[in-house]
C-alpha cells in the first residue's frame, strides 16, 4: 500500500486562507473544480511548489486529522 506524507505547507496555506477570510462555506466541487486546462494555465503562470500548496495529501491517517483541524478552525473563525 502506498504511503504519503502531509504536505505542512498545504496545512498553512490553508489556515491563512482561512483566517483571510479566503473560502467558499457552501460549493459543489463538481461544479467549481478546475479543468485540466485551467490547471495548466496555473502551472505555466506558478511553480510547483505554488501549485502543491493546493493539495494536503491522500491518506486517511495524518491528512484526515489535519483536515478536521482546519474545518474546526474554519468554523472558530466564522463564529
Amino acid at each position: 500500500m502506498a504511503k504519503y506524507l502531509l504536505n505542512t505547507a498545504a496545512v498553512t496555506h490553508c489556515r491563512k486562507l482561512i483566517d483571510a477570510h479566503q473560502y467558499v462555506v457552501s460549493s459543489d466541487w463538481r461544479d467549481v473544480q478546475p479543468a485540466a486546462e485551467q490547471q495548466n494555465d496555473y502551472l505555466e503562470a506558478h511553480s510547483w511548489p505554488d501549485f502543491s500548496l493546493w493539495h494536503l495529501g491522500l491518506t486517511s491517517g495524518e491528512v484526515e486529522l489535519a483536515a478536521h483541524d482546519l474545518l474546526q478552525h474554519l468554523d472558530r473563525t466564522r463564529a
